[in-house]
């Protein structure tokens, strides 16, 4: 056989192997002429044009195979906007901060002139509205993040430091913050289960791209929650006791939250590949 030969062989070759890719019914008009004088490839055009061309499943393999994919399908409820779970978030927030505040009594309130009251409260609820927006992206398969949590946090914090510096007095003559780290015992004790109810929530929810951002929303939340109980039930109203032993809890929350998602996705991960 001659170099040419071996050469327009090797080209028809390409050409049958096309066939298979995709299903042409003719070949070329030089394959034709290359079959008439080569045996070779005579006899391996034969094979291949009696094999059956496979054009896909039956009818019958693909009506069972809709049949077993609807008898599993079960109703589900469609996922809530980002709005109704932001407002979702703002209405437990505030039956529990309402709750507990009704509970444990209001003695700061007392103490509060109108201007920290509302300032005060102004930043709660600002907090409020944005860790519940937050926590309500995070939920939500698909949609956009916008501003990272990390980020936002940090915003926050620097304004509610700002904003309690400028509102209360520093320390007044006279007071003691001796017992004060009390007031931290009670924060906790109230984020604490804050938190594992708001997990709880969002487990149901779709899964978190990152556990560690969503484990520092509801820690966050949670300490906010706390904060808002003891901001008005704390008869320390000077701005040294408020940031060292409330709003402290705010970012040990946050941090505590972030580093249990982090745990979690690794334990996820190691989990995952001993699995495969």
């Amino acid at each position: 056989m001659s170099v040419d030969t071996l050469t327009t062989c090797k080209r028809i070759d390409v050409e049958f192997d096309r066939r298979f890719e995709v299903s042409a019914v003719e070949i070329s008009a030089e394959a034709r002429k290359h079959l008439a004088s080569c045996a070779r490839c005579r006899n391996l055009y034969r094979w291949i044009a009696k094999q059956p061309t496979v054009t896909g499943v039956s009818s019958e393999l693909s009506q069972r195979i809709q049949s077993q994919l609807v008898a599993s399908l079960t109703p589900v409820k469609p996922v809530a906007s980002i709005r109704v779970c932001v407002l979702r978030f703002l209405a437990i927030f505030l039956a529990f901060a309402a709750g507990l505040v009704v509970t444990m009594g209001a003695a700061g309130l007392r103490k509060m002139s109108t201007g920290q009251f509302l300032g005060s409260g102004l930043l709660l609820a600002a907090g409020a509205v944005l860790f519940s927006l937050s926590l309500a992206r995070q939920m939500a398969p698909g949609s956009r993040r916008g501003i990272p949590t990390w980020l936002v946090m940090a915003l926050f914090g620097s304004a509610a430091l700002g904003g309690i510096t400028l509102l209360f007095p520093w320390r007044e003559s006279g007071t003691s913050i001796g017992l004060s780290w009390q007031c931290s015992l009670r924060e906790f004790a109230i984020a604490a289960p804050a938190a594992a109810l708001l997990w709880l929530v969002l487990r149901r929810s779709a899964p978190a791209l990152s556990p560690t951002a969503l484990g520092a929303s509801v820690g966050a939340m949670a300490g906010l929650l706390a904060v808002t109980v003891l901001q008005f039930g704390c008869v320390y109203q000077q701005a040294l006791h408020l940031l060292l032993w409330h709003w402290s809890v705010l970012a040990i929350s946050a941090g505590a939250g972030a580093l249990l998602g982090w745990l979690s996705s690794q334990f996820s991960f190691r989990a995952h590949r001993v699995r495969f």
